[in-house]
């Protein structure tokens, strides 16, 4: 290693690495003397440690599961060609060549992004603190029958956590496959695609990972239906429960059916195999979730929406009230008495100038 690469490795790890630590242990100190001050160094401490077992476990698990596809890449050996075909021309690039670097390379951005992912993992602390100290609020939802405390304490995690899943197994997947690519285990020439056999098993596995983790988001868009603010009230209307829910609920079982059978043609080399399954998912996803719901919403409740909507509406109101602790309120008659004097106006002065004659709500939508 000459000088000046040892120079710029030096640099390189004072950005990235000491000049941040020392940014990041600067603002510790000040908030330590701040939270020692006000006496509540247990609640600094507290978030400390959520913050750094968050960011262990994201980028832990994103570590193991990218680095170990990179190490089982690289084990693959593949016949060395002395030229690359790029837009139909012969490249005279050693493959060896590309052996070298590829391989440190491809360490070194998983590496880099465990760093990124260790950052953007110590933001979600408070999601996993919510999950961990989470509880049962004993009511569950009138449309899943989930208790509400999933909702507030278990929900927003689970979507972060997919969230996770989804960019690491897509990011790896887009590394193994340029590991592969440039290494030559893919090689491409003329419209003609040659796959190596163990290329091709660890690309489908990933790709059946990527299945998975489309058909999860379907499952947990049925939870998100609930929290629609579109429609008379917030909340899963009549379209919701009776047409997006049922499609989302097929979708979420039958777009791993789907998606490997596309798979397994693609493995075969069989056009028809991929290209069904791709039409029937578009097909449902469009039609059942696009058209059909606006046809019906239109067609069908539009014309008779209080009918079809009181059953969710009550529902809205029940839980409202719920919420702000209104359903316990006890309703007392009061007897009207029509019988007043100008002695009872000046003793209730506070009271009469507090009701308004003039409600702004419906005056601003009609005027």
């Amino acid at each position: 290693m000459s000088k000046g690469e040892r120079r710029f490795l030096l640099i390189s790890f004072l950005v990235l690495f000491v000049l941040p630590s020392f940014i990041l242990l600067i603002s510790l100190y000040s908030d330590w003397l701040f939270f020692i001050e006000t006496g509540y160094e247990a609640v600094l401490l507290k978030t400390i440690s959520y913050k750094l077992t968050s960011a262990i476990i994201f980028s832990l698990a994103f570590l193991v599961f990218s680095a170990s596809n990179i190490f089982v890449a690289n084990r693959l050996n593949f016949p060395q060609r002395d030229y690359y075909t790029f837009e139909n021309i012969l490249q005279p690039i050693k493959n060896w060549a590309f052996e070298r670097l590829i391989k440190p390379v491809s360490f070194i951005a998983v590496i880099v992004l465990t760093l990124v992912i260790s950052q953007w993992g110590a933001t979600k602390w408070e999601q996993l603190a919510i999950f961990i100290n989470g509880l049962d609020m004993g009511i569950k939802d009138p449309i899943l029958q989930f208790d509400i405390g999933f909702y507030i304490f278990s929900l927003p995690f689970v979507e972060t956590l997919r969230a996770f899943v989804g960019f690491t197994i897509i990011t790896t997947t887009i590394m193994v496959f340029l590991n592969y690519l440039f290494r030559g285990g893919l090689f491409i020439t003329q419209g003609f695609v040659s796959i190596h056999r163990g290329v091709k098993i660890h690309l489908l596995i990933l790709l059946g990972l990527v299945v998975l983790f489309i058909s999860s988001g379907f499952y947990l868009e049925r939870f998100n239906l609930l929290f629609k603010s579109d429609a008379v009230v917030s909340g899963a209307g009549f379209t919701d429960v009776n047409v997006r829910l049922p499609v989302l609920t097929l979708l979420t079982f039958l777009t791993p059916i789907l998606g490997f059978v596309c798979l397994y043609g693609f493995s075969k080399g069989s056009v028809k195999f991929m290209s069904l399954p791709l039409l029937i998912f578009a097909a449902l996803y469009v039609g059942g979730l696009m058209v059909f719901p606006n046809a019906v919403q239109k067609l069908k409740v539009a014309p008779n929406e209080l009918a079809l909507e009181t059953p969710f509406i009550e529902n809205s109101i029940k839980f409202t009230r719920k919420a702000y602790d209104l359903d316990r309120i006890e309703v007392i008659p009061f007897d009207v008495d029509y019988n007043l004097k100008a002695s009872d106006i000046e003793r209730n002065e506070a009271t009469i100038k507090n009701i308004r004659l003039w409600d702004h709500s419906p005056l601003l939508r009609t005027y």
